[in-house]
This record gives C-alpha cells, structure tokens and sequence, in this order.
C-alpha cells in the first residue's frame, strides 16, 4: 500500500493529501490482504482523480471492542454504479472483489458501505470485520 501512495503522490504531485491513521492494540491483526490497497486505489481513481484541485484522502484503521474498523475518506461523489457495483461491469470491480472477499470470509459478521457526505463533498468506504488475530 505504501508503495501505491508514493507512486501516486509523484503521479498527482500535490493534489494528493494523504493522512492515516492506525490504532491498534496488537501488531499481529489480521485484514484479509489487498483490501486496503484496493480501498485506497478506488479512493484514487474516482475520487482524487476526478477533482480538478485533488484533495485530502485519508486512511483510518481502529479497533473497537472487538471489530476492526476500516475507513478511507476521498473528496467527491458516488456514481449510481457504485451503490450497486455488479450493475456495472466497468465501474466497481475492486468494490465488488472487496464484497465478495469479505463475504467468502466472515460471511454476516462483516460490513461494507460506501457513503456520500455530500456537505463536504467526500466519499467515505467503511469495512468493519471481526476482530482476528494470529493466523487467518
């Protein structure tokens, strides 16, 4: 993932902002790989992307009681695909992969939404998973 975020700070120079935030208990937390690249890679292409000006993108991943808590927050709005992403076979690939993913692996127990703050003009992506540590 970082090596994502260096490559697109030289691409997008400074109309990318990028701030995370990560507090966790343990170093030894599972998330199911690539699902944080490809939050962030979605947050890129159509939200950074797609703002003359470019904006901030923010990453934040906490635990809380026992759910892990992923968010990434982009400047811009949500495409009616989107809201649907196996309506569109162009738009939303890598949200529906993320669905699938987390489906196939805590079926019920995991979240994905996608929301429109349309007084700041952002976009947030929020996964919340079963807290697991150790192997997976």
């Amino acid at each position: 993932m970082n090596h994502f975020i260096e490559l697109a700070k030289i691409q997008y120079e400074e109309r990318l902002d990028f701030s995370s935030k990560i507090q966790l208990d343990s170093d030894d937390i599972k998330i199911p790989p690539m699902v944080i690249q490809i939050m962030i890679e979605n947050a890129v292409k159509h939200g950074i992307s797609t703002v003359e000006g470019g904006g901030k993108l923010t990453l934040s991943v906490i635990q809380q009681d026992c759910m892990l808590i992923i968010k990434v927050s982009n400047p811009g709005k949500i495409l009616s695909a989107h809201m649907d992403p196996e309506a569109s076979a162009n738009i939303g690939v890598g949200l529906v992969n993320i669905r699938r993913r987390l489906d196939l692996l805590y079926g019920d127990m995991a979240q994905f939404e996608l929301i429109e703050q349309p007084q700041e003009c952002r976009v947030e992506a929020s996964i919340k998973l079963p807290l697991t540590i150790g192997e997976r």
